[in-house]
């Protein structure tokens, strides 16, 4: 049963929107993509998201773009959940975007880390995040 919301709470002293959307079957489990928008950014926020640990650089969005992964793709015991985060930076504006998926059940395939990668860099592109050249999505790792 897919469910979205948006909420007007935000951060103390930040003019953050932020976006959910959460889906559950007896198959997939459970999905969930936030989205957050800072603007205008502190150049805290900036200089957080450009320092970003685990970085993998993307190209053709804004002026700082990174993916970073846990859950199935660094081989977590337990496979507890498969996240992939965006991290974007366009002029004084931070974008975040994370995508989490629960574990597998009754016998599911593990997510594709590069498939949701790609549809989150694809997504802040088509939003208009994309800086005229090429979009250019690291690979997930192994899991």
């Amino acid at each position: 049963m897919p469910a979205g919301q948006n909420s007007s709470d935000r951060p103390p002293g930040s003019k953050a929107y932020l976006c959910t959307y959460s889906s559950k079957s007896m198959d997939g489990g459970i999905t969930a993509l936030s989205v957050a928008l800072t603007s205008p950014a502190s150049s805290q926020d900036i200089s957080t998201a450009k320092s970003a640990p685990g970085c993998s650089p993307v190209t053709g969005i804004g002026d700082f773009a990174c993916l970073q992964w846990t859950g199935y793709f660094r081989g977590e015991a337990g496979g507890a959940s498969a996240n992939v985060v965006l991290t974007a930076v366009r002029g004084d504006e931070t974008l975040e975007m994370p995508y989490v998926t629960s574990a597998p059940t009754n016998g599911a395939p593990a997510p594709d880390g590069d498939a949701m990668a790609r549809a989150l860099a694809q997504a802040a592109v088509d939003a208009g995040w994309g800086n005229g050249t090429p979009l250019g999505v690291p690979a997930a790792p192994a899991s």
